[in-house]
């Protein structure tokens, strides 16, 4: 079937005219316009550890671009690895002695732990050092292991878990740990922490602080 040029000129506008009435063109529209919200924020923190900044927007029903940009503007750092770029994890790292751990984040919180060894804030820390059995627990979460075991040389001792993004599952083995072992102390490192940490220039101060795109 032939189609004439005004007929072709005609669907493309009516065709064009649903798209910018679609909900994707209205999101993109929203981006520009709204401003961000501390909701929204607090969202565009907790997932940058863990989401792609695609993931992220289509979470916010915000551009990619938009997602970026208020990262920016946040200091909140979206590594290509989570960006489209392969996505490194866990391995042995040398300036840790050899010591295997599963992320960059853990790698450069053991340097911030050793930094603080050698200026004496701390006695001594051990990685994944133990595992707390929730024995009562018959079904789904059993079982935590904590990142980091960090004795002060007062002689307590705390436990830290280093947690860019608090999903579910580990939201539950925290809630349990702290119903069952209610006398241990166990703080989350998050990425607000890493970002403090850019911002004040403590990473530029501890030696070994893994750089680049490993999470």
């Amino acid at each position: 079937m032939n189609i004439s040029p005004a007929d072709l000129r005609q669907h493309l506008a009516q065709r064009n005219q649903a798209w910018r009435n679609g909900p994707a063109f209205r999101s993109t529209k929203r981006s520009k316009r709204q401003p961000w919200t501390t909701h929204e924020d607090a969202t565009l923190r907790q997932m940058a550890g863990t989401h792609t900044s695609l993931q992220i927007a289509a979470t916010l029903g915000r551009t990619e671009g938009a997602v970026k940009a208020r990262a920016v503007t946040l200091d909140i750092v979206l590594p290509r690895a989570f960006s489209g770029a392969r996505r490194s994890v866990g391995g042995k790292r040398e300036s840790l002695g050899g010591l295997y751990v599963r992320s960059s984040a853990e790698q450069r919180y053991a340097s911030y732990l050793n930094f603080l060894k050698e200026r004496g804030e701390i006695a001594s820390w051990a990685y994944e050092a133990h595992t707390f059995s929730f024995v009562r627990v018959t079904r789904g979460t059993r079982d935590y292991t904590p990142d980091f075991r960090v004795e002060y040389p007062d002689g307590h001792h705390e436990w830290l878990e280093v947690k860019g993004y608090m999903d579910p599952k580990s939201a539950t083995r925290l809630k349990r740990m702290a119903k069952y072992f209610p006398n241990e102390v166990v703080r989350v490192i998050d990425s607000a922490w890493f970002a403090e940490a850019r911002r004040s220039g403590l990473a530029g101060l501890v030696p070994g602080w893994e750089r680049g795109e490993k999470r």
